[in-house]
C-alpha cells in the first residue's frame, strides 16, 4: 500500500539526485559506462548515470502504479510464431521497464508463459517481485530450472529470461561493447535441441509511453558461442539507443576485468 502511494505521486524518482550521490555502487556505475562508451567525455557519462538512476526510480514506480499508454511495435514477429505453433524462447535485457514487459506481453497476447528470475534469499522481497511481474498468464520459474524450461517448451508455452547479467555458471565469452566477457548462454543450450524460434524483445521509454519493441526472432544456427553473440548483439544494439535506460548497476565485465 505505501509502495502504490509513494508511486503514485513519484516521489522516488524526484528524488534521484540524493540516490545517486549516496548509493555505494557508482563507482560500478561510472567504471561500467568507462568500458562501454570510451568515446565520451567524463561530463557525458556522468549525465548518462545520473539519468539511469532516475530512470530506475521511475521504472520502479510505474511497475507499482502503472498509467502510461503502452504499444507494442512489430508485434507481428510473435504472432506469427503463435500462429504457426512455434516453439518461442523470449530474452530482454535489464533495459527500461524490464519489471513489467513479459506480463503486459502475456495481457495483450492472450499468452500463457513462464518466466525465468533469480530466487532471492529475502521471502518478502521475492514474493514482492513474483507479484508484479506475473498476472494469470505468466507462471514464475526460478534460475537453474532448466528441466522446468524444457518441459515448458515441450508444451509449447513460451519462456522468457533476462540474460545480460555477468553469468558465473558458463565457459562462453562474448564481446560485449568493446570487452570480451562471460555471457548467459543458456537460451543457446535451450534453442539448439528444441528447435525453439529465440525473440528478442525490449520495453523502454519514449516521451511518456512505453514502447515493446520485437526484433526479428531466429532459430539456433552455428554453434553456441556465435548464436550468444547474436543476443549479445541485440542488446548492446538496444542499450546503445537507450544509455539512460540500462541498469548499469552489475559489475557486467566483472570476470575478464576486475573493478
Amino acid at each position: 500500500m505505501i509502495l502504490k502511494l509513494i508511486s503514485k505521486y513519484h516521489i522516488l524518482s524526484k528524488l534521484y539526485f540524493l540516490f545517486y550521490l549516496i548509493d555505494k555502487r557508482k563507482k560500478i556505475v561510472l567504471r561500467n559506462l568507462e568500458i562501454a562508451f570510451p568515446e565520451l567525455s567524463e561530463k557525458e557519462k556522468t549525465e548518462i548515470a545520473k539519468k539511469s538512476y532516475k530512470n530506475f526510480l521511475l521504472f520502479f514506480e510505474d511497475a507499482n502504479y502503472l498509467n502510461k499508454e503502452v504499444i507494442f511495435k512489430n508485434g507481428y514477429f510473435l504472432e506469427n510464431l503463435i500462429k504457426n505453433n512455434e516453439k518461442i524462447i523470449l530474452f530482454s535485457a535489464h533495459l527500461g521497464n524490464f519489471e513489467i514487459v513479459s506480463k503486459l506481453i502475456a495481457q495483450h497476447f492472450k499468452l500463457k508463459m513462464c518466466v525465468v528470475m533469480r530466487e532471492m534469499k529475502s521471502k518478502k522481497i521475492n514474493d514482492y517481485f513474483v507479484k508484479i511481474r506475473t498476472n494469470e498468464y505468466v507462471t514464475m520459474l526460478f534460475k537453474h530450472s532448466a528441466k522446468e524450461m524444457l518441459k515448458a517448451l515441450k508444451a509449447n508455452m513460451p519462456v522468457g529470461l533476462l540474460i545480460d547479467q555477468n553469468y558465473n555458471r558458463t565457459k562462453t565469452q562474448v564481446k560485449f561493447f568493446y570487452k570480451k566477457t562471460y555471457f548467459n548462454d543458456a537460451i543457446s543450450k535451450l534453442a539448439k535441441p528444441t528447435g525453439a524460434y529465440v525473440l528478442p524483445v525490449f520495453c523502454y521509454l519514449e516521451g511518456d509511453k512505453y514502447i515493446i519493441e520485437f526484433k526479428e526472432p531466429k532459430k539456433f544456427e552455428g554453434d553456441i558461442k556465435s548464436f550468444t553473440q547474436w543476443q549479445a548483439n541485440e542488446i548492446e544494439e538496444m542499450i546503445r539507443k537507450y544509455p539512460s535506460q540500462y541498469f548499469w548497476f552489475h559489475r557486467r565485465w566483472k570476470r575478464t576485468h576486475e573493478y
